[in-house]
């Protein structure tokens, strides 16, 4: 898939999830997104409605007439920015056709010199300024007690050329894998540049979007990765892929194509489990280490402590002067080990000082899904709650360790209840070996990463697991 689709005065950005008309940004909901995408990645084409169902609401049973409202809501979008002009049309009864002209374009990159490489447009950055030789987001705050994950990193990429992190969602694998890439840029004189999976759908777009990032414009699924390897084969690069683990055995796929084809590249992949492919260097990230419950716990001794750092910097960044003192450090402390260090859940947490004083916060995680909502506007939805994370990490290890055949119920039941499946997994997984052919040996491994997945999230819901 290219970098970007242009029609009329309209650019689709692919990677950025992102809607230009004449430049300027438009606003365009996540859903309505992902299915004008398909429309005009298939332009000309009929697109049915079941395709638009299992692209955009993959394992949920949703009724039609959400798409009928998304698409109506994208035809005001298109006709307000634009010239009014169709731009598509529904086929009674069947589903829709983008039939405006649609060019492709892989030009929003970084300059790159360009070289032609079996038939393919191949771009890769060139050595110059820092700026020129990666796409790796600024941060917006800082990283807070992470020295030790950075050094260790950093060091595993000195000897390993691909390097895995691992570790329950919400606990940061994103921030730090980005803070090490900006951290050796030096390293690498075609740049540093980061491949967001979180977005697909559709495991088929792990190559194209790896792509598109690099400036390689790919024509053809059936030689996709060969294409993509033979156009990087020369370049001394660093490639991070994040958030792989709903399509991570297609990542394991190109990830081990293009280290066998490129000797110069590096790769770092986050994950909440392995790519389980031959010279991974596997680094699994904790949780922010926390204190002790105390009744005595200083303001001082708290603050060595990266969970209650964590805390205390993002709530003075909320203007309510507030402060650490002896008189809350324990209330403090208490709240970060509740949470299990997590920083997703303390960033969740944060924002309730707004209306809770940090005793009321104290008492409310007792009723943690309800509390941690609220997050960053523009993170993804998963990020967005704690509740939805846990959506996340749960329906995923479902749908991808356990063969992802059987539909999964989208109801909300207690952690509870999801706690006591994974006490009861061992013996789910030797019966569906039984029944699906699988051999009985793989399913210890399905359940390895299926704890290793969640085993963080349980933590910070239900306490820590020794409790």
């Amino acid at each position: 898939m290219p970098e970007a689709f242009v029609f009329g005065p309209f650019r689709l950005l692919v990677t950025r999830r992102e809607l230009m008309a004449h430049g300027v940004p438009v606003p365009v909901g996540q859903r309505a997104f992902e299915i004008l995408l398909l429309l005009v990645s298939r332009h000309g084409e009929l697109v049915t409605k079941d395709e638009l169902m299992t692209a955009v609401w993959p394992g949920i049973v949703v009724e039609e007439n959400n798409i009928q409202v998304h698409v109506s809501a994208l035809r005001k979008v298109l006709a307000k920015a634009g010239d009014a002009g169709r731009y598509f049309v529904t086929i009674p009864g069947r589903g829709y056709r983008f039939v405006a002209p649609v060019e492709c374009d892989s030009a929003n990159q970084p300059n790159r010199p360009t070289t032609a490489v079996h038939g393919q447009t191949a771009t890769v950055a060139a050595a110059g300024s820092p700026a020129d030789r990666n796409n790796l987001p600024h941060p917006l705050t800082s990283l807070i007690g992470r020295e030790a994950e950075v050094a260790e990193i950093k060091a595993a990429l000195a000897s390993h050329r691909l390097v895995t992190l691992t570790g329950s969602g919400g606990v940061g694998k994103t921030r730090l894998v980005i803070e090490v890439g900006r951290s050796v840029l030096d390293r690498y004189p075609d740049g540093v540049w980061l491949a967001e999976l979180a977005p697909l759908t559709d495991s088929q777009l792990v190559t194209f979007t790896i792509g598109a990032v690099l400036g390689v414009s790919l024509s053809s699924a059936a030689t996709a990765t060969e294409a993509l390897a033979s156009a990087l084969h020369t370049k001394q690069f660093l490639l991070i892929i994040d958030n792989c683990e709903h399509v991570i055995a297609e990542v394991a796929r190109v990830a081990e194509a293009l280290i066998q084809a490129c000797a110069h590249l590096s790769i770092v992949a986050s994950s909440r489990e392995r790519l389980a492919i031959a010279g991974e260097s596997v680094i699994r990230v904790p949780s922010l280490p926390t204190p002790q419950a105390s009744a005595g716990l200083t303001a001082m001794a708290a603050c060595e402590y990266p969970a209650v750092r964590l805390f205390v910097e993002r709530a003075s960044a909320l203007g309510l002067g507030f402060a650490l003192t002896d008189a809350n450090a324990a209330t403090i402390g208490s709240i970060c080990t509740r949470l299990d260090g997590i920083p997703l859940a303390i960033e969740l947490a944060v924002p309730r000082l707004r209306v809770l004083s940090v005793e009321q916060l104290a008492r409310g995680l007792e009723e943690r899904f309800r509390l941690l909502t609220g997050g960053n506007r523009t993170a993804l939805p998963r990020q967005q709650t704690l509740h939805a994370l846990i959506d996340w990490s749960w329906i995923d290890a479902h749908q991808t360790e356990l063969g992802g055949r059987a539909p999964i119920s989208r109801s909300r039941p207690g952690f509870a209840k999801w706690k006591r499946r994974a006490d009861t997994e061992a013996g789910r997984c030797a019966a569906s070996a039984g029944h699906s052919g699988r051999s009985a040996q793989w399913r210890p491994d399905c359940l390895a990463g299926h704890i290793d997945g969640v085993s963080g999230l349980v933590a910070a819901v239900s306490g820590p697991l020794g409790g």
